[in-house]
């Protein structure tokens, strides 16, 4: 087996940072996401491969393989690291972001960390659209919130 070392090639805590391969060659880590074995998670500045990677992870989720065989919650139980799978029902613009309410009342923030791109896709989303998100759920007194600072966060559901 062959390793592929991350931009930042260890953690905090000394552990080495890389993509294994398999014998022909390809990112482990991508088969096993297309099979369903696991959800997607990066960490920056380690996220050469998410494009590839989420393709994979969505494919399974197209197949209900693996953990995706079962229905995805559209609002928070807990607070904490989660996927969920919400329904747009309110969108507020502002010069450097955007804000996303959900129908369950799960609060969406998008700002300047958030790549351009990224940013563009969250504001031409409408009332109704679906959207499927991951992140640290935080619990406020005004209810739930998910900050989404990163591209291979969400994506739009066909």
């Amino acid at each position: 087996m062959k390793l592929v070392f991350a931009s930042k090639r260890r953690d905090d805590y000394g552990r080495l940072l890389a993509y294994p391969l398999t014998n022909d060659g390809q990112l482990l880590v991508k088969n096993m996401l297309a099979e369903g074995l696991g959800e997607l998670m990066l960490f920056e500045p380690n996220h050469h491969y998410w494009s590839c990677l989420l393709q994979a992870e969505q494919h399974a989720r197209g197949q209900q393989q693996g953990i995706w065989s079962g229905a995805i919650p559209a609002a928070p139980v807990n607070p904490g690291w989660q996927y969920l799978l919400v329904t747009v029902q309110g969108i507020h613009t502002y010069r450097h972001g955007v804000t996303l309410m959900s129908e369950s009342g799960l609060k969406l923030r998008a700002g300047r960390e958030l790549p351009a791109a990224a940013l563009s896709i969250l504001r031409r989303l409408e009332p109704g659209d679906r959207l499927f998100v991951r992140g640290r759920v935080h619990q406020r007194h005004s209810g739930w919130l998910l900050w989404l600072n990163h591209p291979w966060q969400f994506y739009r559901e066909k």
